[in-house]
């Protein structure tokens, strides 16, 4: 099994999750390399992916896995590299006995938000709110409600000119970056966009053990 780390920038950034599944497997099938296919009435290639991006919104720090025999990581990304679209990149690769599970990994996603809108004073403000409630709007059926996620918000500090927050999407509670600027904007009465986010990195728990540092124990282990 192979897992792949990729970003995802510019205009890639709109391609839906199912667009990018689409787009992986033909980049693997144009490097000229045979995933293995599941048993069964309909064969499908053994190929999974983490937690499903907000359209419209870039990261540094997206995977796939697939099941593909006898490969290297260097002889992949070289091969995988020339095949893939603009606005895509594989960044890095690790080569595991089992299959790692990368839709669950990301328990923890961290975004930087660079915004003129944003500053150390309001940051403050938003970690003092967060203490009691985080009010978001979030539409349900035809209409909107209003819901405290303060539980979900790990982590947010702001650092030379930009906002690093770190939300939680564990065991079925899962805030989305999208969600969180809609209630940033509803609480100053500013307007961020999508477009001033982008996913930086991973955690698969509070410790902030990176998905980067747990798969290279996973390949420690094969070799």
């Amino acid at each position: 099994m192979i897992t792949v780390k990729y970003s995802k920038l510019n205009d890639a950034r709109f391609l839906s999750h199912l667009d990018m599944q689409t787009i992986l497997q033909r980049t693997i099938k144009r490097a000229g390399f045979t995933p293995v296919f599941t048993m069964g009435f309909n064969p499908r290639p053994v190929f999974k992916m983490s937690k499903p991006l907000p359209l419209g919104v870039a990261s540094r720090c997206e995977y796939f896995s697939v099941d593909i025999h006898d490969i290297s990581r260097e002889d992949f990304l070289e091969r995988a590299k020339l095949q893939t679209p603009k606005g895509i990149e594989l960044l890095n690769a690790w080569i595991t006995e089992k299959d790692p599970k990368v839709y669950n990994l990301g328990v923890i996603s961290e975004y930087e938000i660079k915004s003129e809108h944003l500053n150390y004073n309001k940051i403050e403000k938003l970690k003092e709110k967060i203490k009691t409630d985080f009010i978001i709007p979030k539409k349900q059926k035809k209409k909107y409600i209003d819901e405290n996620v303060s539980d979900l918000i790990f982590d947010i500090k702001y650092i030379e000119n930009k906002t690093v927050v770190c939300l939680m999407s564990d065991e079925g509670l899962n805030l989305r970056i999208n969600d969180f600027l809609n209630g940033v904007n509803y609480l100053f009465s500013i307007n961020i966009s999508i477009k001033n986010a982008i996913k930086t990195a991973q955690y698969i728990n509070k410790k902030m053990i990176s998905i980067d540092t747990y798969l290279s124990t996973l390949a420690e282990v094969k070799k």
